[in-house]
């Protein structure tokens, strides 16, 4: 088996800060990260994702870390304003992407329902 090949969620651990998950991460020896939502907002989650860039393996999915204001990552939003808050998330993360030297970034394409911009895992998010 090729373990280079294979990333853990970062939704897999215990951890809820981005800092915390790392220092987790590294004491059971896993350097395949994948950064997904799930982590509680902290002001230096970009920079320490590029310092341990070379310490770790990182491969950025849709929030990656929650933003200061949680908001559904919807790129089929009808409401021009949220669209456009999505699609500056995403080119923000795309270019994180490339500033670790990844050529991959993933996420979901978007929802086929009205949103009512609500920050995800509120119930009232798909009414």
């Amino acid at each position: 088996m090729d373990n280079d090949k294979i990333y853990f969620s970062s939704c897999a651990f215990k951890s809820k800060t981005l800092k915390d998950l790392l220092s987790e991460a590294n004491s059971v020896g896993i350097k395949n990260l994948e950064l997904s939502g799930d982590l509680i907002y902290a002001t230096d989650d970009r920079e320490l994702i590029i310092k341990n860039s070379n310490n770790f393996n990182f491969m950025l999915h849709n929030y990656c870390f929650n933003a200061k204001k949680p908001f559904l990552l919807n790129l089929a939003a009808d409401d021009l304003d949220e669209r456009d808050h999505v699609i500056e998330h995403v080119k923000s993360l795309c270019d994180l992407t490339s500033e670790i030297g990844n050529s991959v970034y993933s996420l979901h394409w978007g929802y086929a329902f009205k949103s009512i911009y609500t920050p995800v895992g509120d119930s009232n998010q798909f009414a």
